[in-house]
């Protein structure tokens, strides 16, 4: 991870940074590598500290209501009875249904890259 911080000011602590140089990473001389857990833990706290110079607040948590004005909630039976919902009552079925929509994904996958 690239961030706009002096590495210097990082030497002897815990936070293992490197400085890097070069034209492309002039605004971004700071690299951190997030090899695990911890590190990306370390890494919120590096970025908060960009957010800090930058006069930003880090966010803990955010909640979002994803409510949409104008649907009521619908039971299954009624979202099967208008054929927007499919019930699976058979394992083999379940399996087959499975098996479909990986060969789609895949399918699917193949061609985005072309």
């Amino acid at each position: 991870m690239y961030l706009n911080l002096v590495p210097e000011n990082y030497a002897g602590t815990k936070y293992k940074v490197e400085r890097v140089t070069g034209k492309k990473y002039e605004n971004v001389p700071c690299l951190y590598k997030i090899l695990n857990p911890r590190c990306a833990k370390y890494a919120l706290k590096l970025i908060g500290e960009v957010m800090k110079e930058h006069g930003l607040q880090f966010a803990e948590s955010q909640t979002l209501d994803y409510y949409v004005s104008g649907y009521s909630y619908e039971t299954t039976d009624a979202l099967i009875g208008k054929g927007l919902v499919k019930e699976i009552k058979k394992r083999e079925t379940y399996e087959k249904y499975m098996q479909m929509k990986r060969r789609f994904s895949f399918a699917r996958k193949i061609g985005e890259d072309k």
